[in-house]
Order: C-alpha cells, then sequence, then structure tokens
C-alpha cells in the first residue's frame, strides 16, 4: 500500500525485481488543500480534484483523481531495470 499524501507518499521508494508484475494500490490519506481551508482561498483553488501518481521512465502509469479514502490500483511488469521516480501530477500544497 502507497499512502499519497501532501506532499509526500510513504513509502517514498519502493523498490521491485526486473521482470516482476508490480501492483501498487494507491490511498488517498488527505484531501490536499480541502484539509487547508487556512491556504484554500489564499491560493485561488476552489476544488481539490485529488492527488495525482505518475511514475517516470518506459511504464505508461499515470493515475489522478485520488481523494481521502480512495484506493487505486496500478499493475505494470517491471521490465527494464533501473531506477524511476515518480511523482504527484496535481498541486495539492505550498510545499509540493
Amino acid at each position: 500500500m502507497v499512502q499519497v499524501m501532501r506532499p509526500v507518499f510513504n513509502p517514498s521508494q519502493i523498490r521491485v525485481k526486473q521482470g516482476q508484475v508490480v501492483r501498487l494500490r494507491l490511498h488517498g490519506v488527505d484531501s490536499g488543500l480541502t484539509d487547508m481551508p487556512e491556504l484554500q482561498g489564499a491560493l485561488g483553488l476552489k476544488e481539490f480534484s485529488g492527488h495525482g501518481f505518475q511514475l517516470m521512465g518506459p511504464y505508461d502509469v499515470w493515475v489522478t483523481g485520488i481523494r481521502k479514502g480512495d484506493v487505486k490500483d496500478v499493475t505494470f511488469k517491471a521490465s527494464v531495470a533501473g531506477e524511476f521516480p515518480f511523482e504527484c501530477t496535481v498541486f495539492c500544497s505550498p510545499n509540493h
């Protein structure tokens, strides 16, 4: 299970073996700026669309709309060896 929250993922590093089929369960822990009403209006944002998850590199992994309480599964085959960063694709806080 990968906890998705502002401004981090937990765990922050995921290790798999080449050739392994990987299933990530992305669990939304917070609602971004919706959980920070003191900043929401100041930044001009009216609605939080949910966190995002993108795995860089040769994989086509892109997920959006991960809100508090949501669980989204991502499955891919780790066919290429290397280190591939992942990041949130949605502005969720000033520290993002």
